[in-house]
Parts: C-alpha cells; structure tokens; sequence
C-alpha cells in the first residue's frame, strides 16, 4: 500500500474513533398503568422522529413529586388533567404545551359469576346498583376517585372499600363481587389479575394528557405533541386499546355525573381524530 494510502486509511480511522458519542436519550415521566399506551406511541417516535426518548414509569402522585422536585426529564404523561393542572401551576408545564389525545373511560369491573353480563356498551350503573357484596373503588383524595365518589353519591348506600392503588382494586375482585376503575388499568392488569372482562361504562373518563416540560431537556421536542396528534399510527393505537378520543360530548372525571334517571339522548358520535395543536 503506498504512503499516502495508509496514512488517508490512519486518518479516517483516527476520526472514527474520536466521532461523538449519540446523545442519551430524553427522560419520560408517566404513571404506569399507562405503559400499554405510552410504550408504542415512543417506539414510534423512537423509529422515526428524534432525539430518542425513554420511559419511566411510576405512580402517579410519584410523577408529580419527581417533577415537582427537579428530576431530569422533557416530557410528561399523565392520566388525569388534573395531575397536569397540578404540573402548570407549579411552572413545570406551559399551557400551549399541553395536549389532550386520549380518555380514559371509567369501568365496572366483575369477578367471575356475578351476574350476567351487560350488552356491549351497558351502562354500569345497573352493575353497582345491585344490593350486597362490596365495591372497590379509587382513594376520593385522588383522581380518579373523586369523579366516583359524586357517582356514588346518586347511589343507593353500599360498603365501599376505597384504595390507594388500583391494582389491588382488581386484585379484590378474587373475594369480592365488584370493583371501578380506569380501562387503561384494566387493560395493563388485564393478566393475571382481572379474573373477568370489562363489564359497563359509566360515562365518566380521565383525559390522558403530554406535555413536554419547561427547560432545555424539552427544547427540541416540541414537535412530539404535534407528532401524537397527526400520525394516524398513534390515534389507531389509541382505538385498538379502547381508549376514547376527546370529545365535547364526554363528560370528563372531576364534573358531576348525570343522575342514573338522566335521559339518555342521542347516541354519541364516532370518536373524532385529535385536531392539530
């Protein structure tokens, strides 16, 4: 090999091992019955968007905390606006950086043998509206067991036992008759602990919300909001896992709850692609 041949290859080998490093991937906050949703709609990011982005997931008053107290991360999910309320007041989050793509429909949930299932789309009222056995419900101190103590106030008396964690909620339903909680719950616990499907709606539902968080981590991502509510990829995803689109019409936890006599008018319309921020 002449010289100057070896010394171009000495070159381009020098530079090769000298070339930067790829940046480390951006922090993502989100509470963990949302990984079903969550993990997909990053890997999407990940294969065709940029920087990388990498998920931790904890629970969601812990989300709040981490934020909150500085940990390092550029974006945020959270499964009930009032977690992201809680992020803008404190500055972590700008209004306009909100995006609300998703909802989070409010279910009933049996063990198996109690009772005959409801039609496709049954109202769970009829469910907890049957006497005896307990109901397990969200803690009232938190989203979304606020929304469910208003239902349960249109409700006759029954014994209910609230929780901290909806897991274990689903994990009650091994002694006890029935159970409310968030159909993204459902779905992530969905083996081994829901002994039974999903069985009635109770037109109340959390709005899933991202938002990428003041500071520099977030400078270069402001395009993933626009990116979750265009890419149809995303919004199927959002369908195939029974999830509702933001909508007018849906009544979001938190506002009160029609009364189980409430006429129950036209029947609501197609879910609607998320419109461009």
């Amino acid at each position: 090999m002449r010289p100057a041949a070896r010394l171009g290859l000495l070159a381009l080998g020098a530079a090769a091992c000298h070339r930067p490093p790829p940046p480390a991937p951006r922090t993502v906050l989100a509470p963990t019955h949302l990984a079903p949703l969550v993990d997909p709609i990053v890997d999407l990011w990940n294969a065709t968007e940029g920087p990388a982005l990498r998920v931790r997931y904890d629970q969601p008053d812990r989300v709040a905390r981490q934020v909150d107290s500085g940990t390092p991360a550029a974006v945020v999910f959270t499964g009930d606006s009032s977690w992201m309320d809680r992020l803008q007041r404190g500055g972590h989050v700008a209004p306009a950086d909100r995006l609300a793509f998703a909802l989070d429909e409010l279910v009933v949930v049996l063990r198996p043998g109690a009772g005959p299932p409801l039609p496709p789309g049954g109202d769970g009222r009829q469910l907890l509206q049957r006497g005896g056995g307990r109901l397990h419900v969200p803690d009232p101190r938190q989203p979304p067991g606020a929304a469910v103590a208003l239902l349960l106030a249109d409700l006759p008396a029954a014994t209910v036992v609230p929780h901290d964690d909806e897991a274990r909620i689903l994990a009650s339903l091994a002694a006890d008759e029935r159970g409310i909680v968030r159909e993204s719950t459902a779905h992530t616990a969905l083996a081994p602990l829901v002994p039974a499907p999903l069985r009635g709606r109770l037109d109340l539902a959390s709005t899933i919300e991202v938002a990428v968080l003041t500071g520099e981590a977030g400078a270069d991502l402001a395009a993933l909001p626009d990116f979750i509510a265009r890419d149809p990829r995303v919004q199927s995803h959002v369908l195939a896992l029974e999830l509702g689109m933001p909508n007018p019409r849906r009544q979001p936890v938190g506002a009160p709850p029609p009364g189980p006599s409430a006429p129950s008018g036209p029947p609501s319309p197609a879910p609607q692609p998320v419109p461009a921020r």
